[in-house]
């Protein structure tokens, strides 16, 4: 398997900002595109020129009106040293915004090989990545904190998804729970760190222009109120809410209950709780609303409480 190559920073920047309104593209020609070679339209731009005609607005297939974003595979093969070709959106106007989404065809591999396809969101003032999905050969990677030192990131894996089908990937910015939420087609594939900005400006594609190809369509860009679960997910729940000194903290399916972190409502870590048992000491705490984060082995959440 080809080795994903992680970019934590990019520096490309377009200065063209849209309306505050909720963002929406899909290559349209009513949106100003045309049929043909993206570089340069509507300030869409594909840096690395040789790469330039693999990356067009098509109608071949679409989910939302008669075109998509078409990133061809290239008849040479890859790009050298396994490099990534990227398509960079304008800087997008994106205050209160926290979710993006984008509906995403990716071909099934061919006799050769298949392409690694990158979905990135990131902030243009910090030049700082905000968020970053790879899909390469049924595997979705998502980048995350490293859980072996933090201050690096690392791909992890966090699902799978199906060739020649149009999919939809959802990533929800949960700034004060100082968390991510990744879909796929409405279902919660993984809940990582917000370890970045907690903002975004600009969407960038990015392929190793192998020998298959990669649709995207119906591009929104919107603010979403934070859903948080309140008491309970698969494997885990807890009681009471409110609480005054003790919660209680159940656990099955065989789950072990790796930390637990109490967040404050702005965000800020009040409290850990490694390998914790059955209650959580919180009469410490000032009344308030609080979240309580919880790493299992296989999954995370988090959820609000009260604090008496």
């Amino acid at each position: 398997m080809k080795k994903i190559t992680l970019v934590a920073t990019l520096l490309f920047c377009i200065l063209i900002g849209y309306a505050q309104d909720d963002i929406n593209i899909s290559f349209e020609a009513d949106e100003g595109f045309q049929l043909g070679e993206l570089n340069g339209q509507n300030d869409w731009s594909v840096p690395l020129l040789e790469i330039s005609q693999f990356v067009t607005v098509n109608d071949d297939k679409s989910t939302d009106g008669d075109r998509s974003l078409k990133l061809s595979g290239n008849p040479n093969g890859p790009l050298p040293d396994n490099g990534l070709g990227l398509v960079i959106s304008p800087i997008l106007a994106t205050a209160n915004k926290n979710e993006f989404l984008v509906d995403i065809f990716l071909e099934a591999e061919n006799d050769l090989n298949s392409s690694e396809v990158n979905v990135i969101i990131e902030s243009s003032s910090q030049q700082l990545l905000t968020a970053r999905v790879a899909f390469f050969e049924g595997e979705i990677f998502i980048v995350d904190t490293n859980p072996e030192n933090p201050q690096t990131l690392t791909f992890v894996q966090a699902g799978t998804y199906s060739e020649n089908l149009w999919l939809e990937l959802k990533i929800i910015l949960q700034s004060t729970a100082n968390q991510i939420e990744y879909f796929i087609d409405d279902n919660l594939i993984y809940t990582g760190d917000l370890f970045g900005p907690e903002e975004f400006d600009l969407v960038l594609f990015a392929s190793s222009f192998n020998q298959t190809a990669a649709y995207f369509d119906n591009i929104n860009i919107s603010e979403e109120t934070m859903s948080v679960e309140e008491t309970s997910f698969e494997g885990f729940s807890f009681y009471p809410n409110p609480a005054k000194d003790v919660i209680n903290l159940n656990i099955n399916n065989n789950q072990v209950i790796q930390q637990v972190e109490i967040l404050d409502i702005t965000g800020k870590k009040v409290s850990t709780f490694i390998n914790p048992s059955s209650q959580l000491n919180v009469g410490q705490l000032k009344a308030g609303n609080y979240f309580l984060k919880v790493q299992l082995e296989d999954s995370q959440q988090t959820f609000k409480f009260i604090k008496v």
